[in-house]
């Protein structure tokens, strides 16, 4: 009953904060849709579940709840998990893109402040811890933007009005590459080797960056304390 109860939480959970973002964009429509379509099924899979044990409950033995458990184990991992995956990829990338816009309005802030400061030595200082915290910042953007590229890749469908739409173009470059590369597979570099990285690993090395220029803007701040001194 516990676990029913969590995992009914969870899904009422995601649907409500999937529910607070409003697409404008076509696919992403689509996308939170499903999504939706299948959290609600989740919902009504969970309280059927919960009432039936409630209607058990006195005729309930071991045989039973392993039996239940088995079978709202696989219903879990066939009709839920991945939905929750998805669901759950979108918004750390959503929540990563905010702390990154949060990042940069502190470093434009600090910024403009340092720019204000007469004196030439402190404020060239200050400007090569600038330089620093800038390059993570935007190296921190550039990952989360790769982990949006890629949770795009994998999980977004375009309506199928765009895809007929799209069908011959899509031939078309298909024809092209085909024509203008040989032996791709004999060309094949090392590069080709190295592992893709996850969502949750791009989203986690742009944290990594965010805290990292933080980090650059504490210690600005200790420099100018010293001076003050």
């Amino acid at each position: 009953k516990k676990v029913i109860e969590l995992s009914l939480t969870e899904a009422k959970d995601l649907k409500v904060k999937l529910l607070g973002f409003d697409f404008t964009e076509e696919e992403m429509s689509f996308w939170q849709k499903d999504m939706i379509e299948k959290l609600n099924a989740a919902v009504k899979y969970y309280e059927e579940q919960k009432q039936s044990l409630d209607d058990k409950e006195k005729a309930i033995d071991l045989g039973t709840i392993k039996t239940a458990a088995q079978e709202f184990k696989n219903w879990r991992e066939e009709n839920y998990l991945g939905a929750s995956s998805q669901i759950n990829d979108f918004l750390l990338i959503s929540e990563e893109s905010q702390a990154v816009q949060t990042t940069k309005k502190r470093f434009q802030k600090i910024n403009d402040d340092v720019q204000k400061i007469q004196r030439t030595k402190t404020r060239n200082e200050l400007n090569k811890f600038l330089s620093r915290a800038d390059k993570l910042l935007k190296e921190g953007e550039q990952m989360n933007k790769d982990a949006e590229n890629l949770f795009r890749e994998k999980y977004i469908v375009i309506p199928e009005e765009k895809t007929v739409v799209s069908t011959s173009s899509a031939l078309e470059s298909i024809e092209i590459k085909n024509t203008s590369t040989t032996n791709v597979e004999s060309e094949a570099t090392s590069t080709d080797l190295i592992p893709t990285l996850s969502i949750k690993d791009l989203v986690k090395g742009s944290l990594v960056n965010l805290k990292g220029a933080y980090q650059i803007f504490i210690e600005m701040s200790n420099y100018v304390r010293k001076l003050l001194k």
